[in-house]
């Protein structure tokens, strides 16, 4: 009988404690909301600025900024205590709304939003943050001459090259050679005043033209019948962060296994060495399985006497080494089933064959 009685009656008692500590848990956020509301700092432009379709934030900001008659967006930047990583958090989205003037819902998928220690949002894509560039500014000299502003997709960290124009993107400028930062005093000038908008752009092999109009249809999620001639459709049919990881992956293949390990961790950032990486993945892709075979030829850590499938796939236990384990990515499945026809050819194992 005792029991009978004092089981509901504890359960009454941690049911009143647990909501107790969810009101004292909802007073805490609403009072570091409030907090934080007060202490972001805010600006009011007189002139609006309204996004162009797939703008960046950094191409928006200088366009409110000259609007604006401001020097360029580092004093903005210093008034609104932007962080300098490039990361936004929920907060900064009301923040930006009332300096450019616009509604959330226009603004927010502009901003590259923090979701997690790894992945951000931007324009409806969730992204792992290494690979997207948000420390360097990157243009296209053609883009700014025809359109006048940049767009959001050129952040992806191997996206070196403009998918309407098929020039290279620039990082820095190519006279002074100073990184493009928010120091500069507009969006198509150099603090040492060269116009990027009338610098000669480099043109691209065609392929690797049609691998940036791929991704570019990718990150807008528009369908598109780029890459056909040029990449297996296994590839094509692949969503953006798959594409992502596997170029990464393929760039990344080196016979010296620390360098294979150290290029998957460290984050690309320079265009000059996400330039290279481009190359080697895409021709990777290139008549596929034979140019991956080639590249494993390449990549391969040692060769032995009488080889054998065996002793060829310790060869490559490095790069086998770093598919994440399970292959749940449809971007591991594909390159698996590149490896085993690889194994399986025994002309492709040596350099000589190609």
């Amino acid at each position: 009988m005792f029991n009978q009685y004092t089981d509901p009656l504890e359960q009454r008692m941690t049911t009143l404690e647990e909501e107790e500590q969810a009101r004292t848990l909802a007073a805490r956020y609403r009072m570091q909301a409030a907090y934080e509301e007060l202490t972001t700092p805010a600006i009011n432009f007189l002139v609006k600025t309204k996004p162009l379709p797939w703008e960046s934030l950094e191409s928006l900001l200088f366009r409110a900024s000259a609007q604006n008659h401001l020097s360029g967006i580092s004093v903005l930047e210093r008034a609104l205590m932007l962080p300098e990583n490039g990361l936004m958090s929920i907060k900064r989205h009301l923040q930006l709304s009332i300096a450019l003037g616009q509604d959330s819902n226009t603004l927010s998928p502009v901003i590259p939003t923090l979701t997690s220690k790894t992945t951000i949002k931007l324009y409806g894509q969730t992204l792992p943050i290494k690979h997207v560039a948000l420390t360097t500014s990157r243009v296209c000299p053609r883009c700014l001459d025809e359109f006048g502003y940049g767009k959001s997709y050129w952040l992806l960290a191997l996206f070196p090259i403009c998918e309407i124009h098929n020039c290279q993107l620039i990082d820095s400028c190519p006279r002074c050679e100073k990184p493009l930062t928010g120091a500069r005093p507009s969006y198509d000038y150099c603090s040492f005043g060269t116009q990027y908008s009338k610098i000669n752009s480099t043109e691209c092999p065609e392929p690797l033209h049609e691998m940036s109009k791929v991704l570019a249809g990718k990150f807008i999620q528009q369908s598109t019948n780029c890459g056909t001639d040029y990449f297996p459709n296994d590839f094509l049919s692949l969503d953006l962060v798959d594409m992502l990881e596997l170029l990464a992956f393929l760039g990344a293949l080196s016979e010296d296994p620390s360098a294979t390990y150290l290029g998957l961790s460290r984050r690309v950032v320079s265009l000059r060495h996400v330039n290279r990486l481009y190359q080697k993945s895409s021709n990777a892709l290139l008549d596929w399985p034979n140019g991956f075979h080639k590249l494993l030829a390449t990549s391969r850590s040692f060769r032995s006497y009488n080889e054998t499938p065996a002793s060829v796939y310790k060869s490559i236990s490095h790069i086998t080494g770093v598919i994440p384990p399970g292959a749940q990515r449809k971007w591991c499945r594909f390159i698996l089933s590149g490896i085993e026809s690889f194994l399986k050819r025994r002309e492709s194992w040596s350099l000589s064959s190609y």
